[in-house]
């Protein structure tokens, strides 16, 4: 983090199925390395289809100060429309929680249009989309859409992790800059998406998409304290 001037980091872990025991584990774990380690933010999991247990453990880390859940629906291997998924969603604007959705399927063309109703259905929640899609960014401007209808509450953020080293200086840059900017800059932000990436590459790839000064403020600092409540 020092080398890269990262001055704050999210540390993550993702629940399995069926073990919560595991799962109360990881999560202690996390909490535990952030309360050492006062730059690092803690994001825990839960798995959808662990049900009620599932929720139970949302309320007892939260209690314990969390504010971010983890959910990744390939590798956890569970499909975001889902009522089990629903009553996640639920449960996190019960508690003003964030979760955090990759928000990039090899296998379900429709995940984006799953996880964007899943957040305007559930305007309490607040959604963090991990890598904003990747490859089927441009299905994001549906947000455009929405935000004709009063009821909508803008309560979907996004990270920009995987996409800005993958994308920021190829061809589809200029596609990719003018659909973050039609949602709005606002709701943006640096992810490194470390291990995959070197959060070098990753800060490398936001510079090559062209953003303006005061665009790249937001999306490395400004957005996330706005989000997460920290004191810029």
């Amino acid at each position: 983090m020092p080398n890269n001037g990262i001055e704050k980091a999210t540390i993550i872990t993702i629940a399995q199925k069926g073990n919560m025991a595991d799962t109360r584990m990881r999560n202690d774990s996390i909490i535990a390395t952030a309360r050492r380690h006062p730059s690092m933010i803690p994001v825990c999991s839960v798995h959808p289809m662990d049900g009620v247990d599932a929720l139970t453990e949302m309320q007892r880390v939260h209690e314990l100060g969390v504010q971010i859940i983890k959910l990744h629906p390939n590798s956890q291997r569970f499909d975001v429309s889902a009522p089990e998924v629903d009553a996640i969603a639920k449960k996190a604007g019960e508690l003003k929680m964030i979760l955090l959705f990759d928000s990039y399927s090899p296998t379900d063309a429709g995940e984006i249009g799953k996880l964007v109703i899943l957040a305007a259905t559930n305007p309490a929640a607040r959604f963090i989309l991990a890598h904003t899609g990747l490859v089927n960014f441009p299905q994001l401007l549906m947000i455009e859409g929405l935000k004709k209808y009063p009821w909508f509450q803008n309560n979907i953020w996004f990270d920009v992790s995987a996409i800005a080293p993958i994308l920021g200086d190829s061809p589809f840059r200029e596609q990719l800059v003018w659909t973050i900017r039609k949602i709005g800059v606002g709701q943006f932000m640096f992810g490194s998406d470390f291990p995959l990436f070197d959060p070098a590459e990753s800060i490398k790839g936001v510079h090559d998409m062209g953003f303006t000064l005061e665009e790249e403020k937001k999306i490395f600092y400004t957005n996330a304290c706005r989000l997460l409540g920290i004191k810029p």
